[in-house]
């Protein structure tokens, strides 16, 4: 896990300033995905397990390449 505190970067900053907190997840096949705030310990265990589906929560494919 890596916490990055995005105060110094103004693009970081302004692409979640309303959504903080921010999780990122890489899984196996290094597909990267967001769960942005607000979220509940059901969507947070789901995301961070990769047990619940895309569908199911409020996250965001942040692959390189990707179009969501």
């Amino acid at each position: 896990m890596e916490v990055l505190d995005i105060t110094d970067d103004k693009a970081l900053l302004r692409q979640y300033r309303l959504s903080i907190p921010v999780l990122k997840r890489v899984d196996a096949r290094g597909r990267a995905r967001e769960l942005a705030w607000p979220f509940d310990a059901g969507q947070l265990q789901g995301f961070l397990t990769g047990e619940a589906s895309p569908d199911a929560l409020v996250w965001y494919d942040t692959t390189p390449g990707s179009n969501s």
